[in-house]
């Protein structure tokens, strides 16, 4: 269980508060991947950008919890171009249920699903803060072309877009979600026809390719960032 260091003069009431939160994020843990789920009751489940950035917030009291995110993450990393599950070679999922086949509540979202904007580049800033902390060259080896492959895909992605941003816009109306960014829904409830290119992504996308270069050493994702 994460500890949270603290005084040993600190009041009950502030120590009550941090025994729940250790709770909290055991509850949220999978015991068998080691990730956080998104939310409960809920959203028990592996979501690519809540998991990496709680995994983020989390990388200064427990460092396992962002390998544990990683590791599971670039298992289920895109392989293939799969126009229902949003699938792509090096994309990030947007959610899944390891060993289950669809979304449990609609079937006809299968899992896991690939519906989002923003894990992908998460992915690559959530590797380099977790390098930074622990200097683990070995897990860092181990998982270079899933960390290659992330790039890639955000390159291509930039590059090929005629706006030069990142963007998105599903590709069928049913089982994908229209929205793709934090505030995702199967709806427009944001009001904005994609494709769409929301502004936090492109930050996230400079960052993950600063990212890129310094765990891959590689100059050309330095100059695409720049």
């Amino acid at each position: 269980m994460p500890e949270f260091s603290g005084k040993t003069s600190e009041d009950n009431e502030v120590q009550d508060l941090k025994e729940k939160l250790q709770n909290d994020i055991e509850i949220l843990r999978d015991q068998e991947h080691g990730y956080i789920r998104a939310g409960y009751p809920r959203f028990m489940r592996l979501f690519g950008r809540d998991s990496l950035i709680v995994s983020n917030q989390l990388l200064e009291i427990d460092p396992s919890i962002c390998r544990s995110t990683l590791e599971i993450l670039s298992e289920f990393q895109g392989k293939k171009f799969d126009e229902v599950s949003e699938e792509e070679p090096g994309k990030i999922l947007h959610e899944t249920d390891p060993g289950k086949p669809h979304h449990p509540q609609y079937e006809w979202i299968p899992f896991p699903y690939y519906g989002s904007i923003d894990s992908t580049p998460w992915f690559l800033i959530t590797f380099g803060k977790y390098f930074q902390k622990t200097s683990d060259q070995e897990f860092l080896n181990q998982y270079r072309q899933n960390i290659q492959a992330v790039a890639d895909w955000i390159e291509t992605r930039i590059n090929s877009d005629p706006s030069g941003f990142l963007r998105y816009q599903r590709k069928r109306e049913k089982g994908q979600l229209f929205h793709q960014g934090w505030k995702d829904g199967f709806f427009d409830h944001l009001k904005i026809q994609p494709p769409v290119a929301i502004v936090e992504a492109q930050g996230y996308c400079y960052l993950a390719l600063k990212e890129a270069t310094n765990l891959l050493n590689n100059e050309k994702y330095n100059q695409q960032a720049a």
